[in-house]
């Protein structure tokens, strides 16, 4: 009824400004039509509608979109916001591409909300503190020392203590107006995170203000009231240590309740109704194979024996065989009626026929049924060729793919797999050589093997799910192994820690073991295909430790180390003074408690770093110490990784100390503590260069892979 001949194709009510005027059109002009759809949805009527088309048209050109919420008060405020920014007339001011505008909504969905680490908000936490706070701190000192106030008088603590409380003040400033407004402060949305109520809500300016405060007690308040009260520099040096125990304990307890079942929320988001969410991630893609061979050229034509082999079968030309075993055949033909390539499946003659419900099959996993026939009593089938190339071909030449991409294809494995059993067309013998990887990366499930030595790992009688996990399993091993398992190497392969004997994520290698361990194993190929889609994570998934991750887990490792560093450090430097007008460093009494203090704090950091398999730096970042065939390693091999960590630092600090026990020559002393300098910048280098597998790592027999 909107439309005139002539003068406008299409519909007005969903139609952009540009559109109407005939402009040059691009991607916005979508994003407008679909704001207009939501807008249509939710209050039940266009933007702009009624009247004539005309004016319809007019309006949409040269008005703004009236508010959603004057027909939807109940309509989330933030919602109205993303669609009318979609609804704007100047296409410039509209969301960048449609994925920016799909990740604004789909934050607002409960199951696109994705928690964030304690890490990964410690990091984002620490980057806000210790960049952007003491820039404030930077601009007050530089104030007062152009107005001619001393920063530290030695008569007067009043500008000490305005000193801390103006950076309290800018504390909550910063704080508490960006996430008030953005809902993030600069690194957060860096990172890509925002606060939301539990509802998807921003908390807005109250919620906020009472979870900076809460923020404030755990870590701003001590360090405070201690400046208030502190009166000289020799005051600071008699309580070091309650410095460092208040300097780190309370944030720690502030951390205390992040659990992943309520969503990492410390003690200020629970007490303030808060969660602190990542947005979908815009570059996120899926991990494919992808095979462009031709088959007709990857594979060799293989010489028949004992058999004559026909030219023709029916209207198909036959040129080579794929696959000639006595009693079944493969054969590359040739349909010069469609110019189509052809495969051939001839068997024995007393196999029984193709069943209705395989030859009626539709569906690109699985290969199309064309015509059947008979030839010198040999029942055969004819299918449509395939593009792409088998399975065991790619991995001829990638040798193993990694863990996502293999979730790619079990995925779509067992989508087809469930299908199968549906409807009965499941064959009882099922190998890993069945799995065919089509050009855009899908699998294909053939109904035969092309090698001649066949893999089958099925077992006859056993239920067709069982079947169908064993086959999964199998792919598996063969993707992440490259090497293709038997029936009877699967029987070993029941536990976590033989399921694969390669590194994987963890939660993929406990995902596996469920395919064939007894007590464990999933019911059916339905219950794995809806798990599997549960354990996926966009934002967390990773094949492999990545430098970023290695960089999180090293800057929160170094925060929880300082404090035996710095001791063991003070100790091994307190050991000896220097003579004055020598050249030489004179030890301190007797070396024993010294030796013994060197000693102390690293022992307890291996004990931890044992009985916690690595400690919580650890598990926070997601980040798992296995063997090298990927299983989990124990705790007494974790101890010895973390012996060999701090080896070198415990021989330059106590080797000296036994070598010179009463004076050590000064370029001896200066060259241990440049040394362990040195030592402390070259550590975090490797482990970033080598994020997987560090010199300890491989001595030790480890390495480091995704929990």
């Amino acid at each position: 009824q909107l439309t005139r001949t002539g003068s406008f194709i299409g519909t007005p009510l969903y139609a952009s400004p540009e559109q109407i005027r005939n402009d040059e059109l691009d991607g916005r002009t979508d994003i407008y039509s679909v704001a207009s759809t939501l807008y249509f949805m939710l209050a039940g009527q266009a933007p702009f509608h009624g009247g004539d088309p005309i004016s319809t048209m007019a309006r949409i050109v040269a008005d703004p979109a009236p508010p959603l919420r004057d027909h939807r008060p109940d309509v989330h405020r933030e919602i109205a916001k993303v669609i009318h920014r979609g609804l704007e007339t100047d296409r410039n001011k509209r969301w960048a591409s449609m994925t920016d505008f799909r990740n604004a909504l789909v934050q607002f969905l409960p199951e696109h909300r994705t928690p964030v680490g304690e890490l990964l908000r410690f990091a984002a936490w620490f980057l806000d503190v210790w960049v952007l706070l003491p820039m404030f701190m930077w601009g007050i000192t530089f104030g007062l020392e152009i107005a001619g106030t001393p920063v530290t008088p030695p008569d007067s603590e009043l500008p000490t203590f305005l000193i801390n409380l103006l950076g309290t003040f800018f504390t909550f400033l910063y704080f508490v107006s960006l996430e008030t407004m953005y809902g993030c402060t600069l690194f957060k949305r860096l990172f890509g995170f925002r606060i939301r109520r539990l509802t998807g809500e921003p908390l807005g300016f109250p919620r906020v203000l009472l979870r900076t405060s809460i923020y404030w007690l755990f870590t701003g308040a001590f360090w405070f009231f201690l400046m208030f009260f502190l009166e000289t520099e020799a005051d600071i040096e008699n309580i070091a240590g309650l410095v460092l125990l208040g300097g780190f304990v309370p944030p720690l307890l502030l951390m205390l309740t992040m659990r992943a079942r309520n969503g990492y929320r410390g003690l200020h988001d629970l007490c303030s109704g808060s969660v602190v969410i990542r947005l979908p991630s815009r570059k996120h893609q899926k991990t494919r194979v992808v095979a462009v061979e031709d088959i007709s050229t990857a594979l060799p034509t293989i010489t028949s024996r004992g058999f004559t082999m026909p030219t023709q079968l029916g209207p198909y030309r036959v040129e080579k065989p794929l696959r000639w075993k006595d009693d079944e055949m493969v054969l590359d033909a040739q349909d010069d009626r469609l110019d189509r390539n052809v495969w051939i499946h001839m068997r024995s003659p007393e196999s029984a026929a193709t069943p209705a419900s395989r030859r009626d099959i539709d569906r690109r996993t699985r290969l199309r049924w064309l015509a059947s026939g008979d030839h010198d009593g040999r029942p055969w089938d004819a299918y449509m060729g395939p593009e792409g190339m088998p399975l065991s071909r790619y991995l001829e030449a990638q040798e193993t793919i990694d863990w996502l991409a293999t979730r790619e294809i079990l995925e779509s494995l067992a989508t087809e797999l469930e299908q199968a059993i549906a409807e009965s067309s499941l064959s009882e013998r099922l190998s890993p050589q069945h799995v065919w990887i089509r050009p855009d990366g899908g699998v294909m499930l053939l109904d035969f093997a092309l090698h001649r030595d066949e893999s089958v790992v099925t077992r006859p009688g056993q239920s067709a799910d069982k079947n169908g996990l064993a086959l999964i399993a199998a792919t598996a091993i063969y993707c992440l192994e490259g090497i293709c398992p038997t029936k009877d190497e699967m029987i070993g392969r029941g536990s976590m820690e033989t399921i694969v004997q390669c590194p994987m994520p963890y939660r993929g290698r406990q995902f596996l073991t469920r395919c064939l361990e007894d007590n464990n194993r999933f019911n059916s190929i339905s219950e794995f295909r809806t798990e599997l889609e549960k354990s996926k994570d966009p934002d967390r998934d990773l094949a492999r430790v990545t430098l970023g991750r290695r960089l999180v887990h090293l800057l929160a490792q170094g925060v929880l180390l300082a404090f035996p560093i710095i001791i063991t450090a003070g100790v091994h430097l307190e050991s000896f003074t220097r003579i004055p007008g020598a050249s030489q460093y004179q030890a301190e009494g007797d070396l024993g408690p010294h030796i013994f203090l060197l000693l102390f704090f690293p022992a307890l950091v291996l004990l931890w770093t044992g009985a916690m398999r690595g400690g919580y730096v650890y598990y926070g970042a997601r980040i798992m110490i296995v063997r090298s065939n990927g299983a989990r390693a124990s705790r007494l091999r974790i101890t010895w990784r973390a012996l060999l960590a701090w080896l070198p630092f415990l021989i330059l600090m106590i080797l000296p100390l036994i070598i010179f026990p009463d004076l050590m020559p000064a370029i001896a002393h200066n060259s241990i503590q440049w040394t362990l300098i040195a030592l402390l910048a070259i550590y975090p280098t490797l482990a970033l260069l080598f994020p997987q597998r560090g010199l300890h790592d491989a001595i030790a027999g480890t390495m480091l892979v995704p929990r």
